[in-house]
């Protein structure tokens, strides 16, 4: 259902902006081959955590692992074990400036579920009644 939202919604945005259907046929192609490689990089991240990580939780991070075993039910540890082994497959990016993150683009016309790669917040929401001059630096994780 969601997805058949999204590409009504970039067929309405085409359809503001663009004249013929060979420009509505480019954006849906653009939209799926997203969709597409963002499944294959979710599959490639379980595979491999599955495969090899699922042991690092209670190896690198064994203070943590003797909290969440105390206090988590069996299924929500097994999540939360999935979570930090899954955390050692992403991808981080030190951004120059906060300033930066503050600003970063805000897609208006869509819905922030049916972008691929969109947040699902803004650090400018996070941090909006704090006082920002004593971070040191911030980064983008992919």
């Amino acid at each position: 259902m969601q997805s058949v939202e999204s590409f009504n919604s970039i067929i309405k945005k085409s359809l503001n902006n663009a004249s013929t259907l060979c420009d509505i046929e480019k954006a849906i192609n653009k939209r799926h081959k997203e969709e597409v490689r963002y499944c294959k990089l979710t599959n490639i991240k379980a595979l491999h955590t599955t495969i090899g990580l699922s042991h690092l939780s209670s190896q690198i991070f064994s203070n943590i692992n003797r909290i969440i075993v105390e206090f988590l039910p069996p299924l929500i540890l097994s999540m939360q074990r999935f979570q930090i082994s899954q955390s050692f497959t992403y991808e981080g990016q030190l951004t120059s400036y906060l300033f930066e993150d503050l600003c970063s683009d805000i897609i208006e016309d869509n819905f922030i579920e049916d972008v691929v790669d969109e947040p699902q917040t803004k650090l400018k929401v996070l941090l909006n009644d704090m006082n920002t001059s004593k971070i040191v630096e911030t980064w983008r994780i992919y």
